[in-house]
């Protein structure tokens, strides 16, 4: 951690007696693995990475210190060059969630769910182009917002060797147990997203992008642009991470594929 040797004697141990208290809770515990993250992070230039580390540092004791740091430090990774962005990307969100993105002027919430129930499936080219519009015009997340996508085709449809199990959906991208919900798989181009004002830039995701959230794997090579899902418990398929990236939110206007939904 090239960042450690830049921090003063009192800041080093302090972050030292921190990564051990979290490490001290278990392997399997998110504290533990967020001090893993950090021991492994590759993403931040070591500048970047020792002004967050400051920064959480200056805000313990508080019990959302790292939290606190690192939302003042996201964004902060590399910017995914031109040669390597992704053709086609893709996010999981909980349906519930998504819906609550809905502005209530042409559907209700429960027409909207059955709307997306029977879309299930369905290139998109086949909608109702009422609906069509509507998720067009709908924000496909909020605050930051992680993408994943196939390689080495990036073009590929992102979620060609998903099941519909949302367990086994969350599992593989590294997101928690959605306890009976329906999630729904969105895919879209960057292309869309590239050729409009104001141009979406993608980076490299760092662990204050990942923040509290410890399902998140820094890629080892510190030259590579993306970082990995980290899958989680049953992975009953013995799934491996997914690469991932990170950008601003965006609307559903680049939308590609079709509406996948996972029970």
């Amino acid at each position: 951690m090239a960042a450690r040797a830049s921090l003063a004697s009192p800041q080093v141990v302090e972050l030292d007696a921190q990564l051990i208290a979290w490490k001290s809770e278990g392997p399997s515990s998110c504290a533990s693995q967020t001090a893993f993250n950090i021991e492994n992070e590759t993403a931040l230039e070591p500048s970047a990475f020792a002004k967050l580390l400051t920064e959480f540092i200056e805000l313990l004791p508080d019990s959302d210190a790292w939290r606190n740091a690192c939302r003042k430090n996201q964004f902060a990774g590399s910017l995914v060059a031109e040669v390597s962005i992704p053709i086609a990307m893709g996010r999981l969100i909980d349906i519930e969630k998504f819906v609550s993105f809905l502005d209530g002027s042409t559907y209700s919430p429960n027409q909207f769910r059955q709307l997306l129930a029977e879309a299930d499936g369905k290139d998109l080219a086949d909608l109702d182009p009422a609906l069509l519009d509507v998720l067009h015009s709908m924000p496909l997340g909020e605050f930051l917002m992680w993408s994943t996508f196939n390689l080495p085709d990036t073009s590929s449809y992102p979620f060609d060797d998903f099941d519909q199990n949302a367990v086994n959906c969350c599992t593989r991208l590294g997101l928690r147990d959605p306890k009976g919900s329906t999630c729904i798989l969105l895919a879209y181009g960057s292309t869309t997203y590239r050729q409009t004002a104001p141009k979406l830039i993608m980076n490299r995701p760092t662990v204050a992008d990942a923040g509290g959230f410890e399902l998140y794997r820094p890629h080892s090579d510190p030259d590579n642009f993306h970082g990995w899902t980290y899958p989680t418990a049953p992975n009953l398929r013995n799934l491996p991470g997914y690469p991932e990236i990170v950008h601003k939110p965006i609307y559903g206007n680049g939308l590609a594929f079709r509406i996948r939904l996972a029970i």
